[in-house]
This record gives structure tokens, C-alpha cells and sequence, in this order.
């Protein structure tokens, strides 16, 4: 899936590349419990209103990290 923007209700959403959620996970990372601190930064670094949060799961999962 390549990174996308999209408009839902007024906001714009980044439905990030599996490449973007993986490059913000440090390479020790075994699991991650809290979606939150990711989908943030890539607000932050696409300068958007949010990140997806199934896509971030979805791809978390990918990686066996969720």
C-alpha cells in the first residue's frame, strides 16, 4: 500500500506506507503497545490532522510488532 491523504470529516488523514510506520519504529523494538506515539509523529511529519489508526495497526501487525 503507498501513502496516501485523504479528507474524512473536515480533517486530513495520512494512511501511511508500510515503509513510513517502519521507519519510525527503533530497530530494538520487539512489541509496541500503544499506537499513539506513532501515529503522531507521522501527523507531525506529514503535516496532517492524523494518522489512519486501523492502517498503523494494520501495518504494526505486518511487522509482528502488535
Amino acid at each position: 500500500m503507498e501513502r496516501h491523504f485523504k479528507q474524512v470529516k473536515g480533517k486530513t488523514v495520512i494512511v501511511p506506507s508500510l515503509s513510513d510506520v517502519q521507519s519510525l519504529v527503533p530497530p530494538s523494538t520487539r512489541s509496541i503497545v500503544d499506537t499513539a506515539p506513532i501515529r503522531n509523529a507521522l501527523a507531525r511529519q506529514f503535516e496532517v490532522d492524523m494518522a489512519c489508526p486501523f492502517t498503523v495497526r494494520r501495518h504494526l501487525k505486518a511487522l509482528n510488532l502488535l
